[in-house]
């Protein structure tokens, strides 16, 4: 191989490099773009001390007890280790399960 062959390759490679490296890399734009994707609207701020206690007076209760989930109340039932929350509503749950699942399937 000749002396400007060789040098039109290392070119040629420092290039594809070049490339390579710079496709991999965010844009400004892309840096500075928000990336979530929930609205506003549907996020939620955690309860402080500043905030009222919620009205848990029509709540159902719910509670987790080692291998088994008991349901007091409506908009929820539990079946085989699993809780499925069918209704809006306010719900309590307390208590923990070893081996169970908690799935909300309400309309909006």
């Amino acid at each position: 191989m000749n002396y400007s062959s060789r040098i039109i390759s290392i070119i040629l490679c420092i290039i594809l490099l070049i490339g390579v490296l710079s496709a991999c890399s965010k844009s400004p734009e892309e840096e500075n773009s928000d990336t979530s994707t929930a609205s506003d609207s549907t996020l939620q701020e955690p309860l402080d001390d500043s905030t009222d206690t919620p009205d848990i007076s029509n709540a159902s209760s719910i509670t987790l007890s080692d291998k088994s989930i008991t349901v007091s109340g409506s908009g929820a039932k539990a079946e085989n280790g699993i809780l499925t929350i069918t209704d809006g509503g306010t719900y309590v749950v307390t208590g923990e399960v070893q081996d169970g699942r908690i799935i909300v399937n309400a309309s909006d």
